[in-house]
């Protein structure tokens, strides 16, 4: 509200130029620790002042304001929401009295300040706008003025209007200065009784979904509540004093990569350590995250094991401490297979392995890592139950320098073999043949792989101190850019005019194409059958 004062009273705060044509001094309240003054000067100029600056200004000349050098200045007033009440003067005095009110409007966000100057029966209306700057604004000058009252809207409650009286019309203006008219009418009637039908669904709606959030809340908190309690007790199956079986599956050694035929290859060796308990694994998976790309990363996955596991140990430490876990050079009884039933028995290993395109990997950084997690079940019987288990089995870091190097390639060396024929079996395919010799061959089929279609014989490494050479099959590998282009071949002697022999190639019509060379180049007459069972 405005608080009238004469313009004595607020000498020391108005700018010196403006001492001698003051006519109007109104202190107003803007909030709580803002204030300024409302001034009116002799030649029609609506001012505001703060700390002795004007602020902003509008020339009530062009509102239709007369010559107001001989007005007087309105007594103090008593406001009210009905208006600014005053004594009862004559008419001839109220012509020349001035008078302003501070209306504040509200429509929805919307909130705006109003001066409403009341001179020579007339009713300047001036908007006080803050945005982009300071400014008067004027919006409306009501003509034969009688008199104007602050109140409440009769349709909606707490919504401040101003009901102006004016001469020539019996009822009053009621108006905001937003739409500025506002008058009752069967049609604004009829919409506020539509408007809060409506407001009275909305909130009948809200109050249902409450409720429906409410119930749901309950329920979630139950299933939360069950859920944690489970996690909190171990499940039966789970429960040991043994601290080496505490954790069903182990890692042993380290995750490792390769590169093969244009796929990346990653293995995770794992171990079954349930010795005593005898617990089964099953449904192992190996998942890849990594953690700077928001696609996933595409890679397939495959599970193998050594065919005739019968390695029991009496604690998984022993397998790391062990040099002989997974000879350089299985044979044929211990090669890498994909069972059909994905379980790992007690005391048994596996290789989960998670296999890549290279052309996938064309928006891989400088240095990427993956962070490397196993899921697997335990086979439950009876009223056992247990949850899925997830294990962080570590991580594997993949360098875009490293993808084409010599460092992932397939180079047969040492005790890291055994990963090369796994990258091998895991990207190409594989048959599975036996040869039958009339009689015992001069030159053994290794000798016209090696010296007619130029393959590679691998050294066997440290195998060969452990075991004699001759109970070693042969591998022979073609590293070249010919056509043989990484074909393995594996072979196995079982008498002198017999021989195993497994071919692992990227094409199917390499296969066909070692057929014809045997029967074509190869001197020694012999039989190929197949075989059938390409697990043994």
């Amino acid at each position: 509200m405005a608080s009238m004062v004469q313009p004595s009273e607020h000498l020391d705060e108005l700018p010196r130029s403006l001492l001698d044509s003051v006519l109007f001094v109104e202190k107003i309240v803007l909030n709580r620790n803002s204030s300024a003054l409302a001034v009116i000067t002799a030649d029609r100029q609506l001012l505001e002042v703060k700390q002795r600056s004007i602020v902003t200004c509008l020339d009530l000349g062009g509102c239709g304001v007369g010559d107001i050098r001989q007005a007087n200045h309105e007594p103090p007033v008593v406001s009210s929401i009905f208006g600014a009440l005053s004594p009862t003067k004559p008419d001839e005095e109220i012509d020349r009295r001035i008078v302003l009110s501070v209306f504040r409007s509200i429509d929805g966000a919307d909130r705006k300040v109003f001066y409403l100057l009341e001179m020579e029966r007339k009713l300047v209306v001036v908007e006080r706008k803050q945005s982009p700057c300071l400014r008067f604004v004027h919006c409306q000058t009501f003509e034969g003025f009688i008199k104007l009252v602050i109140t409440e809207r009769d349709d909606r409650p707490g919504c401040p209007v101003v009901k102006i009286y004016v001469e020539q019309q019996l009822e009053p203006i009621v108006t905001d200065f937003h739409s500025y008219r506002m008058e009752s009418s069967a049609d604004s009637v009829n919409n506020f009784t539509c408007f809060h039908e409506i407001l009275k669904t909305l909130k009948e709606r809200v109050n249902q979904r409450r409720a429906e959030l409410t119930a749901l809340q309950a329920v979630t908190g139950e299933l939360f509540e069950q859920i944690n309690g489970q996690l909190k007790h171990v499940p039966s199956l789970l429960r040991t004093e043994n601290p080496d079986e505490r954790q069903p599956l182990v890692k042993y050694g380290d995750v490792w990569t390769k590169v093969h035929n244009g796929l990346l290859v990653i293995g995770v060796p794992v171990f079954n350590c349930t010795y005593k308990r005898r617990l089964t694994l099953t449904n192992l998976k190996l998942f890849l995250k990594n953690p700077d790309q928001q696609k996933p990363f595409e890679y397939y996955f495959k599970y193998y094991q050594l065919k005739d596991d019968d390695f029991n140990f009496k604690n998984w430490e022993q397998i790391l401490e062990s040099e002989d876990i997974i000879s350089d050079v299985p044979l044929f009884q211990q090669e890498w297979i994909q069972p059909k039933i994905n379980a790992l028995h007690p005391g048994q290993t596996a290789i989960l392995l998670a296999t890549a395109k290279l052309s996938h990997l064309k928006t891989i950084q400088l240095s990427t890592v993956f962070e490397c997690f196993v899921t697997y079940d335990v086979a439950t019987t009876g009223q056992d139950s247990c949850p899925g288990l997830q294990q962080f089995v570590g991580l594997v870091e993949v360098k875009r320098t490293d993808l084409y190097s010599v460092d992932l390639a397939v180079v047969f060396n040492g005790r890291d073999t055994f990963k090369d024929l796994l990258a091998i079996t895991a990207t190409s395919e594989n048959l599975a043949l036996e040869l039958t010799f009339e009689t015992v061959p001069k030159r053994g089929f290794h000798r016209f792989c090696i010296e007619t279609l130029k393959f590679r014989l691998i050294n066997h490494g440290c195998a060969a101190e452990e075991l004699h050479q001759e109970e070693l099959p042969n591998i022979l590998y073609y590293d070249d850019n010919g056509y043989w282009r990484s074909m393995l071949i594996r072979l196995d002697e079982l008498k002198p005019t017999r021989q195993k022999m497994k071919i692992y190639c990227t094409h199917s019509h390499q296969i066909l194409a070692m057929l014809h060379a045997i029967y074509s180049d190869y001197e020694e007459k012999c039989s190929i059958k197949l075989i059938e069972d390409t697990l043994t």
